[in-house]
């Protein structure tokens, strides 16, 4: 079954079931991270909804940033407690024995669509009954289509709750739950209101539950960018500020995800209330807080040049760096493969430089087949590698450097084969093991040498490849 909620009251639907099913039923929560887990298992048992039944609830947690040792205590624990609820991530979507699980609530949908599948049959195991619900928002509504066509398809929740695992015809079983709030959306709003309430005031109290909260928050945005169904869950389409609401934050973090969508219009930060002024509970932690922060203050006082502020730095989101360091690696790893191709082919050093003009044209090719956009940072990292790498062939050329020197320089990596074929001899050759400058100030001289008394004996390349070379080096990197 699917549950149609806005961001805002995902969070309040998800206690009025926690609340009846968390006494009656085992039940299973997934997350989308972990960083998500350990904030709403630190946060759910003081909220004002379950303070009367703390004693009568078991809450468990799970994900993979747990220790192994910790991991398999809380699964025993929870396979061995005849109810209660688990939070967890997709670590827990597979491979795991957990009988008698009767339900299985998906807060956020799964990365891996495969993974839908999985979280369901973590219940209804065995002959027994069981049933599995997913919170969707309304602009995610396409995702229900797209598990029908997967031939997962799954029916809207109609507000029935069976606590016993299943959902009745009859509305005469006193089992069943029928939650008339799920349709007013006043209640609703009002009741994730003051639940964001109680979260904040928990959140001033204690250090710990205000950062835990900021960064599952930095981690759920991400995760949500990052989804592998990217035309369904779209960032720009989702209202961040809403978000924020069932999350419960004092503030909105500073992260460069934050600009440009919409923050705004919903979510409201906290009068009066610092985030520097929140104190942790546990009075160790908040004795070497207070310790650090002193040790800063007095280095600012003692050296103020230090911390002047300057021009404030445009920042970079976090899958804007990723998404560049990938392509640096895919570049490299085409040349590498070009070059390896060139020199098996021909058993020379003085393939390198038809090889490294192969590789500027597969880099290029490689890059508008996926349709990449020019990228001015990319442009002058790609001049930069360009320059440090014909430099180091004029070396290759003059037999100075050998191929295996060259890619050590270069950080390109070797299959196995080609190393054992190429490298021979190499084993004995000087490897300089210099700084970045100092090669600069060895290449300089040798360009000298080498246009005024061209070395005898070397190799040299035909006017073709040489103008080929030169034509690479000034040719501009419009592919990337």
């Amino acid at each position: 079954m699917y549950m149609l909620c806005d961001s805002e009251h995902k969070l309040w639907r998800l206690v009025m079931l926690l609340q009846r099913l968390g006494q009656e039923c085992k039940t299973i929560v997934y997350f989308a991270t972990c960083a998500g887990v350990e904030y709403y298992s630190r946060i759910f048992p003081h909220l004002p909804q379950f303070r009367k039944q703390a004693n009568m609830l078991n809450w468990f947690a799970l994900h993979g940033h747990m220790t192994a040792s910790k991991r398999s205590v809380e699964y025993a624990r929870f396979k061995n407690a005849p109810v209660g609820v688990l939070f967890c991530t997709d670590v827990a979507a597979r491979g795991l024995d957990m009988p008698d699980v009767d339900w299985v609530l998906q807060y956020d949908p799964p990365q891996d669509p495969d993974a839908f599948v999985h979280r369901c049959g973590r219940t209804a195991r065995l002959g027994k009954r069981g049933s599995a619900l997913i919170f969707i928002r309304p602009k995610e509504d396409t995702y229900v289509s797209f598990l029908a066509v997967r031939k997962s398809p799954v029916e809207e929740f109609d507000g029935r709750l069976d606590v016993n695992g299943s959902i009745e015809e009859t509305d005469g079983n006193q089992n069943i739950l029928r939650f008339e709030s799920f349709a007013l959306k006043d209640r609703a709003t009002q009741g994730s209101l003051d639940l964001m309430a109680a979260i904040r005031a928990l959140a001033v109290k204690d250090r710990d539950v205000f950062e835990k909260g900021q960064v599952a928050f930095v981690s759920f945005v991400r995760s949500y960018k990052e989804h592998k169904c990217s035309l369904v869950f779209r960032l720009k389409e989702l209202h961040l500020g809403r978000v924020a609401v069932s999350f419960g934050l004092v503030v909105l973090p500073r992260m460069p995800e934050l600009r440009g969508v919409n923050a705004d219009g919903f979510f409201v930060p906290l009068a009066d209330i610092h985030p520097n002024d929140i104190p942790f509970a546990d009075k160790v932690r908040e004795k070497a807080r207070q310790a650090r922060l002193a040790t800063r203050a007095a280095e600012r006082a003692a050296h103020p040049e230090k911390f002047a502020k300057g021009p404030k730095k445009e920042s970079e989101a976090w899958s804007k760096q990723k998404a560049r360091k990938d392509r640096k690696e895919k570049r490299q790893e085409t040349k590498r493969l070009v070059r390896e191709r060139e020199l098996l082919k021909n058993g020379s050093e003085y393939a390198l430089l038809a090889a490294h003009q192969q590789g500027l044209e597969a880099d290029a090719a490689s890059a508008a087949a996926e349709g990449q956009q020019p990228d001015d940072d990319d442009d002058e990292e790609e001049e930069d590698e360009l320059e440090k790498e014909a430099r180091l062939m004029r070396k290759v050329k003059s037999g100075k450097l050998s191929s295996a020197q060259f890619d050590k320089r270069m950080g390109y990596k070797r299959t196995s084969a080609f190393a054992d074929m190429v490298d021979e001899g190499d084993e004995d050759a000087p490897v300089n093991d210099d700084s970045d400058d100092e090669d600069d100030e060895e290449d300089d001289q040798d360009d000298e040498q080498e246009e005024s008394a061209p070395q005898r004996g070397s190799k040299r390349p035909n006017s073709h490849d040489t103008n080929q070379l030169a034509a690479a080096r000034k040719k501009p990197r419009s592919g990337f």
